[in-house]
């Protein structure tokens, strides 16, 4: 049991390790993306949380990710994406795609991102 217990928290701390690292990498090229539309930086961050909110009816329904605009953080819930049905990649690239929106509509809106065109 003991040499059970030390080989799931190594293997915990590698998964957090993983998800720290992919974290940063991602808030990086975000990043570069943020600052060509002169947007302020937000950072990316990956969970193994799943986020619930209440649909009109009350019912709790799973969300993908969550933007909070105090923290200036996106939160991709990685247990939705593998539970939405969907690819992987185009269930990630969707929710991070939407929750970068939230950070443009708290930035100023369109109007007062400069796409350099």
């Amino acid at each position: 049991m003991r040499i059970l217990t030390k080989e799931l928290l190594r293997n915990a701390e590698s998964i957090y390790k993983v998800l720290i690292e992919s974290s940063r990498e991602l808030t990086s090229e975000i990043s570069g993306v943020c600052k060509s539309l002169h947007l302020p930086r937000v950072k990316v961050l990956l969970s193994l949380r799943e986020f619930h909110e209440e649909d009109e009816e009350g019912k709790g329904i799973f969300i993908c990710g969550l933007y909070d605009p105090v923290s200036r953080e996106i939160l991709i819930s990685l247990p939705c994406l593998l539970k939405s049905g969907e690819r992987f990649i185009d269930k990630f690239l969707e929710t991070l795609s939407h929750e970068l929106v939230h950070h443009c509509q708290f930035a100023g809106g369109p109007d007062k991102v400069k796409l350099g065109v």
